[in-house]
């Protein structure tokens, strides 16, 4: 994923962009600069523990890493951190590595990883 928004850096920046100005214009309820590409790409990486996680779970782990993939996190960790591709991209997945480790953990419970 963080290949891919490299790639793409400048169309995603734009529909960000154009997604932040549409919410300030008050109606929130517009769907039409939503993506579901990130949702999609975590059901089906997360299709593997559905045998092992309750539903609860899987929705929680899909809320958490979708905070940590797409433009918003690169921006955190190129713009912010001042990281370069290979650095983002590795402590990126290192974070969705972790969050995926805790929610597995048999003391996981009600659907929240634990730190």
């Amino acid at each position: 994923m963080y290949d891919h928004i490299h790639e793409h850096d400048v169309q995603f920046r734009l529909f960000l962009r154009n997604a932040l100005l549409r919410s300030l214009e008050g109606d929130r309820t517009d769907e039409s600069l939503r993506r579901a590409g990130r949702l999609e790409l975590l059901d089906a990486a997360l299709e593997p523990l559905e045998g092992e996680l309750e539903a609860a779970q899987l929705e929680q782990l899909k809320a958490t890493l979708s905070i940590l993939i797409g433009t918003e996190a690169t921006i955190v960790l190129r713009d912010v951190l001042r990281l370069d591709h290979e650095q983002a991209r590795a402590h990126g997945e290192g974070a969705v590595r972790q969050v995926v480790r805790a929610a597995r953990r048999p003391d996981a419970e009600h659907g929240q990883p634990n730190p």
